[in-house]
């Protein structure tokens, strides 16, 4: 075998004395030309490609997959009120020919403060005719029915109310500046916003039942109340009918407004309603119902709204006020007792009642006829025992002989003695501490 010879050593010639024999360099580059930059970088870029269009092709792919068949052609994005084949989430969730098929999107643009405030108002009022005598259950001529059937649509339609004239419409934006998120950042600019409207979400003065669809309209405006519940974001109908699971994570904030026994329910009861909007019932375990209006309690008497104002309490006192709201007394209640849940519009329209609980109204001193009998009209205006004045002594208390005992009176004073009560009769000053308490029981009904 012939030996190796290596060009980097020396040779062996002493016939293998000394070092063994190395293997000559056989390979050199010295002859290969230098690889050109350009292959390099055209392969960098297809394999980009490549990788893209595999990303393309997987995208379509899940899309087919998951997402919804389009059945409404939204080629032209032209508004026209009259085209009814928009149909929006709303009349799918009613049904292909619903009283109220347009969607909060398209009354939001045809609605929207910018049209009603350059009088472009005819769009506006031909998507809304089929809500003007539906969405109002507080308004006569039994349209509470019409309202019964269509909860849903009628917060989607709640703008319409600007074409009254007594409130703008709330601004489009309003679901952002009024958001949770938005409310630790600024505040101020959800209260400016709704500055107009404020009567919504205050519990004390608060005018949901007079202006029902306004209030609807500025529903985001109830994230300003404390301890309130958020309310449901606009776009939260769009993501519940795509099944996705962030309707359940969003529909689990109201899942309180399931029970409308519940304190949750009774407090929180316009953002409740923007969760029945959203589709949350039917896809979470978020159900909201709202029980037809006066099935529990009888309408509001007409003279609600003067007897329980502060000029009706200063003049008459809180016993007509204590009256007028007696019936809907089982309204701020708590559990079982509670009635609430059972008529929750009827009980709004008692609203006014909760100034009986204010601390600084005529109601501090509640009107009881059992009270007022127990002092003379004579002892009211007269003097008192220390000039003379006539008194009606306290009750004496009985002795264990039967007897009872008199405080004795002032000096000039004339004393009336009040026999001791027998076994088993009420106090006249129990009975006027029940009327005072059940006056005392009267809570605002929170929005």
């Amino acid at each position: 075998m012939a030996d190796d010879k290596f060009d980097d050593e020396p040779l062996n010639t002493d016939n293998g004395a000394g070092r063994p024999p190395q293997r000559e360099h056989k390979y050199s580059t010295a002859d290969m030309k230098p690889e050109n930059p350009w292959k390099r970088i055209c392969c960098t870029i297809l394999t980009c490609l490549v990788c893209i269009a595999i990303m393309i092709l997987i995208s379509l792919l899940m899309q087919k997959l998951f997402d919804p068949p389009e059945d409404e052609d939204w080629s032209d994005d032209a508004v026209n009120a009259t085209d009814d084949d928009i149909v929006g989430v709303a009349g799918a969730l009613t049904g292909a020919a619903a009283t109220l098929p347009k969607n909060m999107a398209f009354i939001e643009d045809v609605c929207s403060e910018a049209r009603i405030g350059e009088d472009d108002t005819a769009a506006c009022e031909a998507a809304c005719t089929p809500a003007k005598d539906c969405c109002n259950p507080y308004s006569g001529g039994g349209n509470s029915t019409c309202f019964e059937g269509e909860q849903t649509g009628c917060f989607a339609y709640s703008k319409c109310h600007s074409l009254t004239g007594f409130f703008d419409a709330a601004h489009n934006d309003l679901d952002r500046v009024c958001s949770k998120a938005s409310l630790e950042i600024n505040r101020e600019e959800c209260e400016q916003a709704c500055s107009s409207l404020s009567c919504c979400y205050q519990e004390s003065e608060s005018c949901v039942a007079k202006h029902f669809e306004a209030c609807l309209d500025y529903a985001a405006c109830q994230n300003l109340k404390e301890d309130s519940i958020g309310v449901a974001p606009m776009d939260l109908d769009e993501t519940c009918e795509r099944s996705s699971p962030v309707c359940k994570r969003e529909c689990k904030d109201a899942l309180c407004c399931s029970d409308p026994n519940s304190k949750c329910y009774r407090e929180n009861f316009v953002a409740c309603l923007s969760y029945m909007y959203s589709a949350c019932t039917g896809h979470s375990d978020t159900k909201i119902t709202v029980a037809p209006i006066n099935s529990r309690v009888n309408a509001a008497p007409s003279n609600l709204e003067e007897v329980c104002s502060p000029k009706g309490l200063a003049e008459h006192g809180s016993g007509q006020c204590q009256q007028a709201c007696s019936a809907a007394a089982c309204c701020w209640l708590d559990g079982a007792s509670g009635c609430f849940g059972e008529d929750p519009l009827g009980c709004i329209e008692y609203q006014r009642c909760s100034i009986l609980n204010e601390p600084n109204s005529a109601a501090d001193v509640p009107v009881s006829p059992v009270r007022s009998a127990t002092i003379s009209p004579e002892a009211e205006s007269s003097p008192g025992p220390s000039s003379g004045g006539t008194t009606t002594a306290p009750a004496p208390e009985p002795t264990s002989a039967g007897t009872s005992t008199t405080p004795a009176p002032s000096a000039g004073g004339t004393t009336t003695t009040t026999p001791a009560p027998s076994a088993g009769t009420p106090q006249p000053s129990a009975v006027a501490s029940t009327e005072q308490a059940q006056a005392r029981g009267f809570r605002g009904i929170p929005n």
